[in-house]
């Protein structure tokens, strides 16, 4: 299989979709956060936006053929076909390059080299989806695949219908479950309101 041709043939065909997701995500965030914009730390914003991702996939993705959901405690993936395994990233700028905002972990290390991360076929390939936010106007400046190298270097960028990024949604992001924040501040309950502190 040569991957980045496969890539680009899934961007052809669910592009439209995989676009709307993020700027569902996107907008659903603003809304639901926008008065407490200062207050949100980018790593709890990624999260927010991320969880309100997968929820789009579920909804949108997660009916059509060939898209699997796979959950592994905190790890969420997307599989296509049993062949690609795909995971979203923020994008972060370094240098001239966007590359995906991760953590070093184990499973990490496993996904950024290509080896198997035993959730799906041994033949799958892994990469991720990433997006660039535009924190001025609460949009999404890119949507893009990236494939790390065996060396764990990124090889190659495709992007997901650049033209269309700016338009209008056609579809709104229903979470699933709640979207709590991740970290709990001493005195609040997990709405806001004041409480006993833990």
């Amino acid at each position: 299989m040569e991957v980045k041709r496969y890539v680009e043939s899934l961007c052809e065909a669910h592009g439209p979709e995989l676009e709307d997701v993020f700027l569902a995500a996107v907008r659903r965030y603003y809304d639901r956060h926008g008065d407490e914009l200062l207050d949100i730390t980018g790593r709890t914003k990624a999260g927010l936006i991320n969880d309100y991702i997968f929820s789009g996939i579920r909804q949108v993705l997660g009916v059509l053929a060939g898209f699997e959901i796979i959950e592994d405690g905190n790890r969420r993936f997307i599989g296509y076909e049993s062949k690609l395994l795909i995971r979203i990233k923020k994008l972060r700028k370094l240098g001239s390059k966007r590359l995906p905002s991760v953590n070093r972990t184990h499973s990490s290390e496993l996904f950024n080299t290509q080896r198997n991360m035993e959730l799906f076929p041994d033949r799958a390939v892994n990469a991720y989806l990433g997006y660039v936010l535009n924190d001025e106007n609460g949009a999404i400046d890119k949507v893009a695949f990236l494939y790390p190298s065996r060396q764990g270097t990124i090889s190659w960028t495709v992007e997901v219908q650049a033209s269309r990024i700016q338009r209008s949604l056609d579809i709104d992001i229903v979470p699933l479950v709640s979207v709590r924040p991740r970290v709990k501040i001493r005195g609040t309950s997990n709405d806001g309101a004041v409480g006993e502190s833990s």
